[in-house]
């Protein structure tokens, strides 16, 4: 009998011990199955580009996510994430990413899966349910959305190119293409990326005759194409391919391309804002309308046409004094006007110069806030483009960054309007002034003739219309005026996103982590009752797994 009693108790273990691991075996971690989603949504090649590169984009966003506030469980609420994207791709490639770039709301106005409402809402709707479950993302998930975008620009830009060999009838995977037919192919890529051209609806005698227009087109052309022909020969040389010409070779100069033409466009930035610098007043960030018309019609600035109406609705134009309106150069840099090139996801832009230096002060601070001296400290010591360190910051910006503190319990916010204007004041041509959330309108996506059709007005002046500014505002520009009254303050404070459970200048965040050390605590205890409980189960036989089963 004693054998029969033995299997009968092994044959009433063995359910038991099968629920105990199916229950202790730990859940997939979010990020799997984002991945697992991914891939469903786009296919098993997007996300292999995805796994390839996550890593390394964590470590760049890291030192602005630690500098967030965050939610429990160390994620970033939805706006800060749209946040972090921004700042993120504008740094790394000088991306305004159309749906995450700023467009004067609050960043909690929109979620950063819009990016891939227009062409992608399948992954739109993976992004959503994620933020949706877990009320935000970590950072291994924001670089995952970040990772996403960049392999679908990377599909977009292989369909361009396939498009300008089409263009330039070439045949792209016969391989009997000579080098210079392999530089036309570049040099059609970069045209029709330049000038948003939708490749499959013109012809290559269109394309023909753009090309023929050379400076024409637009006046840095010869020069681009210079960096071209540099840059595909330093890619070629360097991928060791065995022939220079194959599709595989020109694919990997086509990402280059997408990869660097936002530094290289920067320099034509930077070359603008000196021009403005030249008829700046004194150290205040600003140029007169009537001066800023007068380098355009005097001096051949061509670019500085923008009309008053378009200036404002991107709140470029400073009207506190109405006898004066003035150009905000920093503000000016980051107009849609100033963007170049055409793709589904985003625009090259001019690089907000003030990003490099917050990122620098959340570097030293590594918190979301710091104290009025912590931040004078740094700030004293952290040189600009225009501004020479170290120096002794004026007492009254001193005391600004004090009112500031005092209004939020001792330290100062570094992601809260009132800083980022502190912020003006201190670098004023490379910080631009933060307008309250609403107060302006900049769409990334429109074109100058495509805002034009919405808003009604003209984007542009002609020279008749601009010598008419010059002489409206000519007795008042020769007018000496205070400093002081280009620096006006504005006292409302606006945070730039809500982070649930977060509080400035309290205990809140060192209460937080003891409440997460709780909450693992209680799951190590509740996990132990658990095995506990099922090894109880096991010696006491089938009863015992009947109740098992029925919680099961």
């Amino acid at each position: 009998m004693a054998p029969s009693v033995t299997s009968f108790l092994v044959a009433a273990a063995l359910p038991i011990l099968g629920v105990a691991n199916m229950f202790l075996e730990p859940p997939l971690p979010a990020h799997e199955i984002l991945l697992g989603d991914l891939e469903q949504a786009l296919g098993g090649e997007h996300r292999l580009r995805v796994e390839a590169k996550v890593q390394a984009l964590e470590e760049a966003m890291l030192p602005t996510f630690r500098a967030l506030p965050r939610l429990a469980g160390d994620r970033l609420a939805p706006g800060a994430v749209r946040y972090l994207l921004h700042r993120f791709f504008l740094a790394r490639h000088y991306w305004g990413v159309f749906g995450i770039g700023s467009t004067g709301d609050a960043w909690d106005a929109a979620s950063a899966s819009e990016a891939f409402s227009a062409h992608s809402p399948e992954v739109e709707a993976v992004f959503e349910r994620r933020l949706a479950a877990g009320g935000g993302l970590t950072l291994r998930e924001t670089a995952m959305l970040a990772a996403t975008l960049e392999s679908l620009v990377h599909e977009e830009s292989m369909d361009r190119l396939r498009g300008a060999y089409r263009l330039a009838e070439l045949d792209a995977e016969s391989g009997n293409v000579t080098e210079r037919q392999a530089q036309s192919v570049i040099d059609i890529f970069m045209l029709i990326y330049l000038k948003r051209i939708d490749h499959s609806t013109v012809s290559p005698a269109q394309v023909r005759a753009l090309l023929r227009r050379g400076a024409a087109l637009t006046p840095y052309w010869p020069a681009t194409l210079g960096w071209l022909r540099d840059l595909r020969g330093g890619v070629v040389e360097k991928s060791g391919a065995a022939e220079r010409t194959s599709f595989e070779a020109t694919a990997l100069v086509a990402d280059e391309v997408m990869g660097q033409y936002g530094w290289y466009a920067n320099e034509e930035c930077a070359g603008f804002k000196d021009d403005l610098r030249q008829y700046e007043h004194g150290n205040t960030g600003r140029v007169p309308l009537a001066a800023f018309y007068g380098a355009a019609v005097n001096n051949g600035s061509w670019q500085f046409s923008e009309s008053a109406e378009y200036l404002k609705a991107n709140g470029a134009l400073d009207e506190s004094d109405p006898r004066r309106p003035s150009v905000i150069i920093a503000n000016y840099m980051a107009m849609p006007s100033n963007c170049v090139a055409g793709s589904r996801y985003y625009t090259v832009c001019c690089t907000n110069e003030c990003e490099d230096l917050l990122g620098h002060i959340e570097g030293e601070v590594r918190a979301p806030e710091a104290t009025p001296a912590k931040l004078v400290e740094v700030v004293q010591g952290l040189p600009s483009a225009t501004v020479s360190a170290p120096r002794q910051l004026p007492a009254a910006l001193v005391d600004r960054l004090e009112d500031i503190a005092a209004e939020h319990g001792g330290a100062v916010p570094l992601h809260g309007r009132l800083f980022s204007q502190w912020m003006h004041t201190a670098y004023p041509r490379e910080c631009p002034f933060p307008h309250l959330a609403g107060a302006t309108k900049t769409e990334l996506s429109l074109q100058i003739h495509e805002w034009e059709e919405a808003s009604g007005l003209p984007a542009t002046l002609n020279e008749t219309e601009m010598r008419s500014v010059i002489a409206d505002f000519a007795a008042d520009a020769a007018t000496p005026l205070e400093a002081e009254a280009w620096q006006q303050w504005q006292p409302e404070e606006e945070l730039f996103f809500q982070t649930p459970g977060y509080r400035y200048g309290g205990l809140r965040p060192f209460l937080r982590r003891v409440a997460s050390l709780a909450v693992f605590a209680s799951a190590a205890l509740a996990l132990a009752k658990i095995v506990g409980s099922t090894r109880q189960g096991v010696c006491q036989g089938g009863a015992k797994a009947k109740q098992w089963g029925e919680f099961v």
